[in-house]
């Protein structure tokens, strides 16, 4: 898809996609806010909130600065933003990240946090974060999924971009992982439809005798991965400071 194609998907999936992230099931918000709280990086004057979407993040880190960007190329979704988080330090900025690479100058803004961006593909994407801020860049991304039922039959997380941001940061960076392990309640007649033509019925019913044999429920476990690099910047441009 070209960029107006893409743009045109994301205003299109914007509510659907709010509502899907108002559900969570972990506190990857609070958890991301508590770990960079503690680096000693904040407060900060400005923060960069890139491909920021409606707003996931927001609540649990416009406290560390006094301008918040949110930045996402899609007009609902900040549209929905706009809805939810008022207030004078919140910045919305419609604009693609090539667009705003391209309008950067070096070290323009002190902290630039990304979350399961799905533009940054490249190095030199990773350069252009690192170029612009001041003191630290943080990447999260979630890099497993999985349980006892679906997961052995549906195609997993690709966690192959992380690796990657690692071989191609030139600077020094941390890596944090933040791991969740939950126990979900799956009826039996759920799971029959939810693989309803996808399983061969032989396979489904050994499925069906080994989970489901004793009781019309299954306590599901599930965990979830989620891994954040943190790049010091300010480190890597000489700067000598107390952080």
């Amino acid at each position: 898809m070209n960029l107006n194609e893409q743009q045109t998907f994301w205003d299109d999936f914007a509510q659907e996609y709010t509502e899907i992230q108002a559900e969570t099931v972990t506190k990857i918000g609070e958890d991301v806010a508590h770990f960079l709280a503690e680096t000693a990086l904040f407060p900060v004057t400005s923060f960069v909130d890139l491909a920021g979407g409606s707003g996931k993040y927001v609540p649990y880190l416009r406290s560390f600065c006094q301008d918040y960007y949110l930045i996402d190329f899609s007009k609902e979704m900040l549209q929905i933003a706009s809805t939810q988080f008022k207030g004078e330090d919140i910045k919305y900025w419609q604009i693609d990240q090539q667009a705003f690479f391209e309008q950067a100058s070096p070290a323009s803004y002190d902290f630039i946090f990304t979350a399961m961006n799905p533009a940054l593909q490249t190095k030199a994407d990773l350069d252009q974060l690192v170029r612009i801020a001041t003191k630290g860049v943080a990447i999260l991304r979630l890099t497993s999924d999985s349980d006892v039922l679906f997961s052995p039959w549906e195609e997993g997380v690709d966690d192959s971009l992380m690796a990657q941001y690692k071989n191609w940061l030139d600077v020094d960076f941390e890596s944090k992982l933040f791991t969740y392990t939950m126990v979900e309640e799956i009826e039996r007649s759920f799971f029959e439809n939810y693989f309803e033509g996808e399983l061969q019925q032989e396979l489904m019913i050994q499925l069906l005798q080994k989970y489901f044999s004793h009781s019309n429920t299954y306590q599901n476990k599930r965990t979830i991965t989620f891994e954040l690099l943190l790049v010091k910047t300010y480190k890597s441009r000489g700067i000598n400071e107390d952080y």
